[in-house]
C-alpha cells in the first residue's frame, strides 16, 4: 500500500469513454484500487476535472462525477495554502522552459509536502521531479 496522487488526466480518462486513454486508465484504476493504495488529489485538480468534463460531456454528468469524488471514502482532497501556491509559482519559474502549468507545479509541491511518491498521470513532465508515474 502506498500514497498516490491522482492527476486530471486520470480522472478524465476514467469517466470519458471517448478519451484516448480510457481503456488503459480503467485498467490502471482497477490495479491501484486492488492494491488498496491511499489516493490524494487537490481541489485544483477537481476544478480542472469537473470543468473539462462539463465541456466535453455536459454539466449533468459533471455533477455526477463531482458527487462521486466528494463522497469517496478513499480519495483525500488536499487544499493548498497560500505559501504552497507561492512555492508552485517558484517551481513554474524554475521549469519555465518545459511549459508546465501552475496546477501541475502545485501538485508537485503538495506531493513533496505530503510525501506522496507516485502519481497517476499521462503527463511525463512529472518525471522531472522524480515521481513514480502510473501507468508505467
Amino acid at each position: 500500500m502506498m500514497n498516490i496522487f491522482i492527476d486530471t488526466g486520470a480522472f478524465l480518462s476514467r469517466h470519458l469513454e471517448n478519451d484516448q486513454f480510457h481503456k488503459v486508465s480503467v485498467k490502471t484504476w482497477k490495479e491501484l484500487e486492488k492494491a488498496n493504495h491511499v489516493f490524494y488529489t487537490s481541489n485544483f485538480i477537481v476544478n480542472e476535472t469537473l470543468t473539462l468534463i462539463a465541456r466535453r460531456a455536459g454539466g449533468k454528468f459533471a455533477v455526477q462525477v463531482a458527487n462521486h469524488l466528494y463522497q469517496s471514502k478513499v480519495l483525500n482532497i488536499l487544499r493548498p495554502a497560500e505559501d504552497e501556491e507561492k512555492e508552485a509559482i517558484k517551481l513554474m519559474g524554475k521549469f519555465y522552459d518545459h511549459q508546465i502549468g501552475f496546477t501541475d507545479c502545485l501538485s508537485s509541491v503538495l506531493m513533496q509536502k505530503h510525501r506522496i511518491p507516485s502519481i497517476f498521470t499521462f503527463d511525463q513532465h512529472f518525471l522531472l521531479w522524480k515521481f513514480n508515474i502510473h501507468p508505467r
